[in-house]
């Protein structure tokens, strides 16, 4: 996965994944313990997907209401793209959770007596 200032990309090389299944793909979002988690469900026999949103201070996303996910699968020959727009609920919850990272911490060390 990889952050963006418009939302992610995520290149997916599950086989037998074609257009067909990422049409009929349904994208769900949970938060657990202030962590975003992804879960991409592909109709049967396709696995579901669940990819954590590894976010940072610093990344820094625009101000568009809505976030997008550029998903690619397969690879740059025979691979699939679909463009998703996550809900404004869904890109607020995202960008909360960032806002709630804890800061650095710092340690001081300790001089011996």
């Amino acid at each position: 996965m990889i952050l963006n200032s418009s939302g992610f990309v995520i290149r997916i090389n599950e086989d037998g994944i074609d257009e067909s299944a990422l049409q009929k793909l349904t994208l769900c979002l949970e938060i657990i313990c202030n962590v975003p988690i992804l879960i991409f469900q592909f109709p049967k026999p396709h696995p579901i997907i669940m990819m954590p949103v590894e976010l940072t201070k610093d990344a820094v996303f625009d101000d568009l209401d809505q976030l997008r996910i550029r998903l690619e699968v397969g690879d740059n020959m025979n691979g699939c793209v679909k463009e998703i727009m996550l809900s404004e609920p869904d890109s607020n919850k995202i960008r909360q959770c960032q806002m709630n990272l804890p800061g650095q911490l710092h340690f001081a060390r300790g001089k011996a007596a």
